[in-house]
């Protein structure tokens, strides 16, 4: 059977021991996770797990099987593609000179959608909430402009259901 690409969101109370038992339910299956995202809910009594992997129907069922066993696990959800927003943040630090006036920087940023975070007669900074191959093009057109700094985030994601 031919593996496929899988988001599971697991909502679960906030206890210390039940993510090390979720984790070792994928180790004791050999499944290696592509991605495991956490955000506290309710006053942080519960959390929301969400974890991408690859892996094939019926190892899928035996999975969440094991994963609805233990203790404190509420729920568990195979999201559809549809339903998970990703983005990755970026923040660009370019310096601010008379070869990059104020018309291109604006120009970038409304073609990116991005946000002018502060701006200096030194440096600008840029942050932009997007795709990887959105911040790349970004990168790639700042790069003659002189990148002093960059950094970009991981995934960050939520379910939409």
């Amino acid at each position: 059977m031919k593996n496929k690409f899988f988001t599971l969101e697991i909502l679960v109370e906030n206890k210390l021991w039940v993510l090390s038992k979720i984790i070792e339910v994928f180790q004791i299956k050999r499944i290696n996770l592509i991605s495991l995202y956490k955000s506290n809910l309710v006053l942080g009594k519960k959390s929301n797990l969400i974890i991408e992997l690859y892996s094939n129907s019926l190892c899928l069922v035996n999975i969440i099987e094991c994963l609805k066993r233990i203790e404190n696990v509420n729920s568990i959800i195979i999201l559809p593609e549809r339903n998970i927003v990703k983005i990755i943040v970026a923040l660009f630090k370019i310096r601010t000179s008379l070869q990059m006036n104020n018309s291109i920087i604006n120009d970038v940023v409304l073609q990116f959608q991005a946000r002018i975070l502060e701006s200096t007669q030194d440096y600008t900074i840029i942050l932009l909430a997007d795709t990887n191959d959105k911040i790349n093009l970004l990168y790639e057109i700042l790069e003659p402009h002189e990148i002093l700094e960059f950094s970009r985030s991981s995934n960050v994601l939520m379910s939409t259901i």
